[in-house]
């Protein structure tokens, strides 16, 4: 009798400790983030605003906000619109689509797409990488994502409708 209480006490231990660590690694998987797409309009001499459709993935059992999204533009970092900008309107006026404005809101084990845009933008060169810092969860990430799709006006419209839809 005294060899199965030990062992069963043995078990359950290795059990406890097994999801001790378990639970500790989904708390702290990093949420992730990819770089779908980039727009680039032109608004003026040497000026323009870029649009980025970002891929926020969460694994994580908790749940994860992003605060602020900067792009990196020449020697500074420009922060994302603060307030939602007027992406396309149907020809009707009955449905909008706006840009996102952070803080963003990523529950728990899933993904979330986002479009973010950057306004009045000096001297921007839309090139293969953008390199972003995210504030996600209180901390500081920089990043360098890979452009990998370039849209032009019509395509990003076509987006945009889909995204309506």
């Amino acid at each position: 009798m005294g060899i199965i209480s030990i062992l069963i006490s043995v078990l359950s231990f290795l059990m406890s400790a097994f999801s001790l660590a378990s639970t500790y690694y989904e708390k702290h998987i990093k949420t992730k983030c990819y770089l779908r797409w980039a727009s680039q309009l032109k608004s003026g001499p040497n000026r323009s605003q870029l649009t980025v459709s970002l891929l926020v993935s969460n694994m994580s059992s908790r749940p994860s906000t992003i605060t602020n999204i900067l792009l990196k533009n020449q020697n500074e970092y420009v922060e994302s619109t603060w307030c939602p900008v007027v992406l396309l309107e149907s020809s009707d006026g009955q449905k909008t689509c706006y840009s996102d404005c952070t803080p963003l809101n990523v529950p728990s084990r899933s993904a979330k797409e986002f479009i973010i845009v950057f306004q009045y933008l000096q001297g921007f060169k839309l090139e293969d990488t953008i390199r972003f810092s995210f504030i996600i969860d209180e901390r500081e990430i920089k990043k360098t994502l890979p452009v990998k799709l370039i849209l032009d006006g019509d395509q990003t419209a076509m987006a945009m409708k889909i995204r309506l839809s």
